[in-house]
Formats: structure tokens, sequence, C-alpha cells
């Protein structure tokens, strides 16, 4: 944008150096009372197009004011369309060899998927171990899900769910503690 506001400017002073030339020269060749009679008469014949000169004008302004309001549009627009993208809710799947897959139930929203965060939401469906702590989600096919894009197609906005390659076993406790905690759910209700 610098470059053509630099230009112009050059076109601008050339075209002003070249009209000064160019009156100059017209007051040699025509003399002092001659250019003055010119000049009048220029006067005299340019009064008649200023109302064209201010409508053109007119019309080039609205055309500017018009391209800007498509552009703040088109900002607003794209803007939103982030803004939507990112408040979905992104759903984390365990994935098996033979693909079994297992929605878990926690879906953050894309804005606040991190690494942490997927991590997070796999150790939050492990089952408690003695003292009260949770079992530590040992999946080293994580790594994995990061390094080869698919992390990194979920926070584009490319798909929303995060499919993570899941050992058989890993599988089994997950699903193992999530229909557990879903019959302590439906029991508590039933109270």
């Amino acid at each position: 944008m610098a470059k053509k506001i630099k230009a112009a400017r050059l076109i601008i002073v050339a075209l002003g150096a070249m009209a000064t030339v160019a009156i100059l020269a017209l007051w040699l060749v025509l003399g002092n009372q001659g250019f003055t009679s010119f000049i009048k008469e220029v006067i005299s014949r340019a009064r008649s197009f200023v109302p064209l000169a201010t409508l053109a004008t007119a019309g080039w302004g609205a055309y500017k004011a018009f391209r800007g309001w498509e552009a703040a549009e088109a900002t607003k627009a794209a803007a939103e369309a982030e803004a939507k993208k990112m408040a979905t809710p992104v759903a984390i799947a365990l994935v098996t060899d033979d693909e079994r897959e297992l929605v878990l139930p926690y879906r953050p929203l894309r804005s606040q998927l991190s690494r942490s965060e997927v991590a997070g939401v796999l150790g939050m469906f492990q089952p408690s171990v003695p003292g009260g702590r949770l079992r530590q989600f040992n999946l080293s096919e994580l790594s994995e899900v990061f390094t080869s894009g698919k992390f990194s197609a979920v926070l584009a906005g490319d798909t929303d769910i995060l499919r993570v390659p899941c050992p058989d076993d890993e599988f089994l406790v997950v699903s193992e503690e999530l229909a557990r905690r879903e019959l302590a759910r439906k029991a508590k209700e039933g109270q």
C-alpha cells in the first residue's frame, strides 16, 4: 500500500511540474496581455464544467465509500466465521486398530483446545487407583496425534473430531470407567 501511495504522489508531482512548464511556455508564446486574456477565457469556460467536476467527484467518493463498506463487511464476515468456528465443540474419540471408536463425553470448545487440554480430557476418564488419585493415562500414541497434523487439522476447523489411536487395553479401561460412571449417575438420579 505504501508503494502505491508513493507512486501516486510522484505522479501528482510530475503532472504539477508539467502543468507549470506548459503555463510558462504559453505565457512566453502569447506574451503578457495575450496570456491574461487567454486565462480569462479559460476561467469563463471552466465555470460551465464545475458542476460536472463536482458530480464526478461525488460519484468517485460514493464509489470509494462503497468499496470501503464492502471491505469492512468482508472483514466482519470473516471474523464472525472465525468466531463461530472457534466456538464449536470438538469431540475426542479413542480409536483402536480394529476401528472401534469411543467418543468421550466431554467436548471442549475449539478455542480452548490445546495439548494440555487433550491430555487432561484423556486423564479425566481414568479410574481411581488406591489413594484416591486417578490412574495415569498411558498412551504413547498421543504424541503421534500432535506430530501427524491431526491436531492441527482440528484447530484449523477442517474436522470437529480428534481421533486418538488407542491400544485395546487402554480402550477397555476407559470404556469400563465410562460405563461405571454412567451406572453411578443413573443410580444417583434414581434416589
